[in-house]
């Protein structure tokens, strides 16, 4: 491989990762930006929310402003936009502001992240592309080990505030490495991409492969459970007297297993299929799940919950990254639209179950893990009647 491929696909995946970072590193502040904000725990979680509610959205309008426009004179602008947002985001009078902010955030970052998982598509041919993507997109998973840590540090030193600054000034030095090293071939951009009935039908021609739906359940089975974990578990964990540090702390073991089930899976890639993969990663996150829902029994002990979310991520560790490189390849001449679609919905039913997991499990940890089960079950169904 080339240095100059090395250097695209190193800042590529950390471009692609930053709608990531923007969710994990702030997770340990959320019951700081609960009392910060005198609100309830359910206008908290609305900032996580919304900013999964606009990165979905993000992803549907992506694909056509990135071909209309063209892929390098889309990223630098909203690079730009969005380190101006997260400092703004510090400067929030309010939770309402704030969840506005975060929406807008996400919009920039979430178009951001589809430009740059397509843009492996218009820099190598289709077969290194989805190899490429289900071997170092994984790597994304660190953002998990490392920015709620982060996130956690940086608010016990400097509130929850210092979070987005720091973010910003992360983002700045990945604008200043894309304006040097990110190139793709590129196709004249066309106006006509933007135009309504073309974009409507071809949504609609990529969302009748069966195959590409299948990819979307995986997605939105693991999405779903990891986005809902992470929106509900500080709360149960600040309630059982876990300072913001070791709150930031307890996502390591989630990110480690998930990291390490992806690896195996690039090993898996060329030798099995997606539905063999599927069959053992479902038993590890039902296992995973009962042994998470133990400390309600045991009256505590929290770290049980935390090795059994690990067994989890990894189970959703061994089926996503296939999913994600399968599905990018199906559609190379409508990457852009595939890459937005593939992650779209699996957000959008990452809002609605991030909007109902307070009300019914209301700080259980016991009740979580069974409605992570349920998650995991209503996936699985509907990805093997598509199989019919």
């Amino acid at each position: 491989m080339k240095y100059p491929d090395r250097y695209f696909i190193l800042f590529t995946i950390l471009t692609l990762g930053l709608a990531y970072t923007a969710t994990d590193i702030y997770l340990p502040a959320l019951p700081d930006i609960q009392q910060h904000f005198a609100v309830t725990i359910n206008q908290a979680q609305y900032t996580l929310s919304a900013y999964l509610f606009g990165l979905a959205f993000a992803q549907l309008i992506a694909g056509p402003i990135i071909d209309s426009i063209g892929y390098r004179r889309v990223l630098l602008p909203l690079l730009l936009t969005f380190i101006t947002i997260t400092l703004i985001c510090a400067l929030s009078p309010n939770i309402f502001f704030l969840i506005i902010m975060r929406c807008l955030q996400a919009l920039a970052a979430g178009i951001i992240s589809v430009l740059a998982r397509a843009s492996f598509i218009k820099r190598f041919d289709p077969a290194n592309a989805g190899y490429i993507l289900a071997t170092f997109g994984p790597f994304l998973v660190l953002s998990g080990v490392f920015a709620p840590v982060i996130g956690g540090f940086i608010a016990h030193y400097l509130h929850w505030q210092g979070i987005f600054i720091i973010l910003a000034l992360y983002s700045m030095l990945i604008l200043l490495a894309n304006f040097r090293y990110f190139h793709v071939n590129e196709s004249i951009p066309e106006l006509t991409y933007l135009k309504p009935k073309y974009i409507l039908t071809t949504y609609f021609t990529i969302l009748k492969h069966r195959e590409f739906l299948q990819c979307i359940l995986v997605n939105c089975m693991a999405l779903g459970t990891l986005f809902t974990y992470v929106a509900e578990s500080p709360f149960i964990y600040h309630q059982a007297g876990y300072t913001d540090k070791e709150i930031g702390l307890s996502f390591i073991p989630l990110s480690i297993g998930f990291l390490l089930a992806s690896q195996l899976n690039r090993l898996w890639y060329h030798k099995l299929k997606m539905n063999s993969i599927l069959k053992i990663a479902v038993s590890l996150i039902i296992l995973g799940l009962v042994i998470m829902s133990m400390p309600a029994l045991l009256h505590g002990f929290y770290i049980i919950a935390i090795f059994g979310i690990a067994i989890t991520a990894f189970g959703l560790g061994l089926s996503t990254p296939i999913a994600f490189g399968k599905a990018t390849t199906l559609f190379p001449q409508q990457a852009g639209y595939a890459a937005g679609i593939l992650t779209a919905i699996p957000f959008i039913f990452s809002v609605l179950l991030t909007l109902i997991v307070h009300p019914i499990c209301s700080n259980n940890i016991m009740l979580l893990a069974i409605f992570l089960a349920l998650v995991t079950f209503i996936c699985m169904v509907i990805y093997y009647l598509l199989k019919r």
